[in-house]
């Protein structure tokens, strides 16, 4: 019963908070795709985490018609999609790949502000980052244009192992910094979830 418990708090947890709310006329979105499941998800001490080898296999670029658009990531990563790594206790971030012909460094950036839940485990995030530059001249974007902020979110199996494996990420990026309202919700949905999870283990 618990891990049905489980599975339904990570179903709300994707469909409801998968994606801080953003605003803006363009919007730049790394996510799983169909690159599966696959990477690890680390719980470290004093409440912080960090992932590696994390699959990332496509970028949607969605907001004023002339960039809309659905691109495959690849790399060395499960299934040869791209890559993403973060580490809370370093607050990094960053995606490696081949997207559109572009080749290396895809994001990197800094955490600024994050919510861990342990339970599941999941893990949301946001910050500054700064997006290739080439990537950006390869879609037809300026790269003048303020994509200056990400939100973050990555969630894993409820089956501890040597790591945790990871089971969807999504990381959006806009020329608006995410409204304090989605933060907000995403805590109290950590706040109730981690309320459940702990009544059922009393029980």
């Amino acid at each position: 019963m618990s891990s049905i418990k489980g599975r339904l708090l990570l179903t709300l947890f994707l469909l409801a908070f998968a994606v801080p709310s953003f605003g803006g006329s363009i919007d730049i979105d790394f996510g799983t795709g169909l690159a599966g499941i696959g990477g690890t998800f680390n719980l470290l001490s004093g409440g912080q985490a960090s992932g590696s080898g994390v699959p990332i296999g496509v970028m949607t670029v969605s907001g004023d018609a002339g960039y809309n658009g659905v691109y495959g990531v690849t790399g060395t990563c499960a299934g040869g999609s791209g890559c993403l790594a973060f580490d809370t206790t370093t607050s990094t971030i960053s995606i490696d790949g081949v997207v559109d012909g572009v080749s290396g460094t895809l994001l990197s950036g800094k955490i600024a502000s994050f919510l861990l839940f342990t339970g599941i485990p999941a893990l949301q995030a946001s910050g500054p980052d700064t997006k290739n530059a080439e990537l950006l001249t390869a879609l037809g974007i300026a790269v003048g244009q303020p994509f200056n902020y990400f939100g973050f979110t990555i969630a894993t199996n409820a089956t501890p192992g040597v790591g945790y494996e990871v089971i969807s990420t999504d990381i959006k990026n806009s020329t608006v910094t995410p409204e304090p309202v989605s933060m907000l919700l995403m805590g109290t949905f950590f706040s109730l979830a981690g309320g459940l999870l702990s009544k059922k283990k009393r029980a």
